[in-house]
């Protein structure tokens, strides 16, 4: 049975080599991503646009998996390297990853 793989926040730095690496396999990828403006067209992708505070629009990332063994690689997330409180890291972090595993 071929691979699935669903990754969150595929345009970050980790997803990314996330996405180099699986590449050297025989497998297909979906990417979950905010803006289709952002991608890079690869064979064996497959880009969907998706919010993770949106819980109704991550349906879409499971449409057809039942054809493949399906891994989700959950990396979305919101950084920031100041001190400066930020409530929209706390909820896109843990509020919306949180609701979206419901």
């Amino acid at each position: 049975m071929k691979k699935l793989f669903i990754i969150s926040g595929a345009n970050g730095h980790l997803e990314k080599n996330i996405i180099r690496i699986l590449l050297k396999q025989d497998v297909l990828i979906r990417r979950f991503i905010l803006s289709l403006d952002q991608v890079q067209t690869m064979q064996n992708i497959e880009y969907i646009h998706s919010d993770i505070c949106d819980s109704q629009s991550l349906n879409q990332l499971f449409d057809n998996c039942e054809q493949y063994k399906t891994y989700v690689i959950h990396t979305a997330r919101i950084i920031q390297i100041t001190n400066k409180k930020n409530p929209y890291l706390y909820d896109v972090n843990h509020n919306c990853t949180k609701n979206s595993s419901m």
